[in-house]
C-alpha cells in the first residue's frame, strides 16, 4: 500500500512540474509575436511605435535568440523606411542629411541580410 501511495505522489508531482512548465511563456513565441506587431506597425507607417516594439522584444524576450535576430534586420528596415518617408518630405540641407541616413540604412540592412542567412 505505501509503495502505491509513493508512486501515486510521484506521478502526482511529475504531473504537476510539467504543468507548471508549460504554463511558463515561450520566449520565442511572444518574440514572434512581437515581432508581427512591430510589423502591423511598420505597415500603417508608424515608425516610432514599431521600434518601440522591438526595443521592449529585446528586454522582455532575452531567450528568444531566433527572434531577436530578426528583430535586428527589422529594425534596420525599420529606420530605412522612416528616413525615406522623411525624405520624400524634405527639401534643401535637410533632404541631403536624410538621403545619407537612407542610404546607410540600406547598406546596413543588406549586410545584416548576408551576415545571417538563416533570418526568414
Amino acid at each position: 500500500m505505501f509503495k502505491f501511495q509513493s508512486s501515486i505522489f510521484k506521478v502526482s508531482f511529475l504531473a504537476l512540474f510539467l504543468s507548471a512548465c508549460s504554463s511558463k511563456p515561450n520566449h520565442e513565441e511572444m518574440g514572434q509575436r512581437m515581432l508581427d506587431e512591430a510589423r502591423r506597425e511598420l505597415s500603417q507607417k508608424n515608425f516610432a511605435a514599431a521600434r518601440d516594439t522591438i526595443m521592449s522584444l529585446r528586454l522582455r524576450c532575452p531567450k528568444a535568440l531566433q527572434a531577436r535576430r530578426q528583430a535586428l534586420v527589422l529594425l534596420d528596415s525599420i529606420e530605412m523606411l522612416g528616413a525615406a518617408d522623411s525624405l520624400s518630405r524634405a527639401t534643401g540641407p535637410e533632404w541631403e542629411r536624410l538621403e545619407v541616413k537612407h542610404k546607410f540604412y540600406q547598406r546596413k540592412l543588406q549586410e545584416d541580410l548576408t551576415q545571417n542567412k538563416f533570418v526568414k
